[in-house]
C-alpha cells in the first residue's frame, strides 16, 4: 500500500497534464478500493492471478488494444507489463530500463535503491518520460461520506483522537512496548485525546495487547481503506506510526504526521504532505529519546482546533 499511496501524485498529475484523457489505473483490489470515486481516473482494472506470467501479459496486451490504449506507464516494473504494452503495439510505453526494459520506448534506469530521492519524486520522475510535469503539495480526495457507523463506544463521528499503528510486514521495523508506553500517556494528557489502534484484521490480536497495555480503543480490522482514510482525515488530530501504509496515507490526508524509522531510508520512503516528520533511531532507546520533539511537533499543530 505504501508505494501506491506514493504513486497517487504522479496519477493526479497526469490528470492536469491531460484534462481529457481515459486515464486508466491497474492495482490490487485493496488499492482499488482505496481511490474508487478518485476524479483523477476513469476506469480501475483489477491487477489478479490473471494478469501474471506469459498468458497474463497476453490477456493484458488484448485488453490494451480493446480499449485503444495510446500510453501505458509501468510505475513498477514488471515483465508482463513490459511485454504487454509491446504486444499491443501501445504508441507509447513508459517505464523503468529493467525487467525487459527493452520492451519499452521511453525509458530511464531504476535507481532508486540508491534513495537519493524521495518515492513521490522518483514516480514524478517517470511521469516526466509521458510530459507530465510534478504537481505542488498533493493531498488525497477523502470520500466524506463513508460509513464510520463502526465506531466502537466510546469513539464518535465527532470526536478527535491520537491514532497509533505500531505494526508493519517487516519484523526488522518493529518497536519495543516501552516506547509506546513512553510516548502515550503524555501524548493523550498534552493533547487532552484518546488514543486509538489502527492496523488490519491479521493485526487485531496484537493490537488488543496494545490497547489493554496503553488503556487504547482498538480499530485493527474495522476500517477498510476508504473509511481509514476517512476516519485520520476527520478525526485524528495526532498520528504516529511505524514505516508502512497507514502512515503514507496519514500524511497524504493532511492530518499531522509522525512516522518511526530503524531500517528503512526515510530520505526514500519518509512522509510526504504538509505537517509531516519522521524521527530514527537503531533501537528503543535512542527512538524514546526524540519523543520530545514528537510531542512539540503534535501540540505545535493541535494548538489552533483545542
Amino acid at each position: 500500500m505504501a508505494e501506491f499511496i506514493l504513486s497517487l501524485p504522479a496519477m493526479a498529475a497526469a490528470r492536469a497534464a491531460y484534462p481529457a484523457a481515459q486515464i486508466y489505473l491497474m492495482a490490487s483490489k485493496s488499492n482499488l478500493t482505496l481511490v474508487k470515486g478518485a476524479k483523477f481516473i476513469d476506469c480501475f482494472v483489477e491487477y489478479g492471478e490473471a494478469y501474471r506470467g506469459y498468458r497474463g501479459a497476453w490477456r493484458l496486451a488484448r485488453l490494451l488494444r480493446r480499449e485503444k490504449i495510446d500510453c501505458a506507464v509501468a510505475l513498477n516494473p514488471k515483465k508482463e507489463f513490459h511485454l504487454a504494452f509491446c504486444l499491443a503495439g501501445v504508441k507509447i510505453r513508459a517505464g523503468y530500463r529493467r525487467k525487459w526494459g527493452f520492451c519499452l520506448n521511453r525509458a530511464m534506469p531504476d535507481l532508486k535503491h540508491r534513495a537519493l530521492r524521495h518515492e513521490t519524486e522518483y514516480n514524478n520522475e517517470l511521469a516526466a518520460l509521458i510530459g507530465v510535469k510534478p504537481a505542488g503539495v498533493y493531498e488525497f480526495p477523502v470520500d466524506a461520506q463513508a460509513d464510520l457507523s463502526c465506531l466502537p463506544p466510546p469513539l464518535n463521528r465527532d470526536g478527535k483522537y491520537i491514532v497509533i499503528h505500531p505494526f508493519t510486514s517487516n519484523p526488522e521495523k518493529l518497536i519495543g512496548d516501552k516506547f509506546w508506553q513512553v510516548f502515550c500517556a503524555p501524548a493523550a494528557a498534552a493533547l487532552r485525546r484518546r488514543i486509538v489502534i489502527v492496523g488490519a484484521a491479521e493485526e487485531k490480536a496484537r493490537a488488543q495487547h496494545y490497547a489493554q497495555l496503553l488503556g487504547a480503543v482498538n480499530l485493527a480490522g474495522c476500517l477498510d481503506l476508504r473509511q481509514l482514510a476517512c476516519f485520520l482525515k476527520y478525526h485524528c488530530c495526532a498520528f504516529l506510526g511505524l514505516d508502512s501504509g497507514p502512515m503514507h496515507l496519514s500524511a497524504a490526508v493532511g492530518a499531522p504526521t509522525a512516522g518511526i524509522f530503524r531500517v528503512s531510508l526515510p530520505q526514500r520512503w519518509g512522509p510526504k504532505g504538509r505537517r509531516a516528520m519522521f524521527i530514527e533511531g537503531k533501537d528503543t532507546e535512542e527512538l524514546i529519546a526524540q519523543i520530545s520533539n514528537l510531542l512539540n511537533f503534535f501540540k505545535g499543530g493541535n494548538d489552533a482546533e483545542r
